[in-house]
């Protein structure tokens, strides 16, 4: 029998992240010229427990901020984004640089649609996988093998082992509705893969403090509370 941990996030709107432990093993500074990894590790005397997943699953989460489109596409942490096919989910238990033991998880993805400087083949490194034989740490976002998925990366990092990185508001899973959300984001409409990359090309090249030339808020909030800037036809 296998026990599930459960964590719980929270996102800061000025970092566009959860905070995550492994993803401070050194610094938060992006690298430039970290190389892209794009084949998952082997097993060795820093990394067991390697487990296949079919699929993986979301534990508890609390967002304690609201983000927008345009947020998200502007960040300086943005690192490109697409449409992309799950090809592999595989979990390892890895000694971290401090001597810690934390539960991580290799999201091998495909491109299928460019949207903005997408690399054809990606490895993402994400918190979440086996804990110990017995046990199992839960993870951001819900994802499984097969799923194609809207995803915007964040830029490749010292602390993330050059493996590409996911925040849990990076990534847009399909709907019943056939549209695609990131669980904020276009809940209560559809809107098609296609659709969603003309948003994010068209938001591109900007800067947070730059105006955006349209935007869209999360559902969450009020009529009242989100902004008069319209979507794009």
């Amino acid at each position: 029998m296998i026990t599930r941990i459960v964590t719980i996030g929270f996102c800061v709107l000025s970092m566009w992240s959860c905070a995550s432990d492994i993803r401070r093993e050194q610094s938060s500074t992006t690298v430039p010229g970290t190389s892209h990894v794009e084949q998952i590790p082997s097993p060795s005397s820093e990394r067991w427990n390697r487990t296949p997943y079919e699929a993986i699953f979301a534990g508890s989460h609390s967002d304690s901020q609201l983000v927008s489109l345009c947020t998200l596409v502007r960040h300086p942490q943005f690192g490109g984004g697409g449409l992309y096919r799950v090809d592999a989910l595989t979990g390892y238990t890895e000694r971290l640089r401090d001597k810690r033991d934390e539960a991580i998880t290799y999201v091998e993805f495909t491109l299928v649609e460019d949207w903005f400087k997408s690399g054809k083949r990606l490895v993402a490194r994400i918190p979440g996988g086996p804990a110990g034989p017995d046990s199992e740490l839960l993870w951001e976002f819900n994802l499984k093998v097969g799923d194609i998925v809207g995803v915007l990366f964040r830029k490749h990092r010292a602390d993330n082992a050059g493996y590409a990185d996911l925040d849990p508001l990076g990534v847009f899973t399909r709907r019943e509705n056939g549209g695609y959300s990131n669980g904020q984001l276009f809940t209560k409409q559809s809107v098609t893969a296609s659709r969603l990359g003309d948003l994010v090309k068209g938001l591109t090249g900007g800067t947070l403090r730059d105006s955006c030339p349209y935007d869209e808020w999360p559902d969450l909030l009020a009529n009242s509370e989100q902004p008069t800037v319209a979507l794009p036809n």
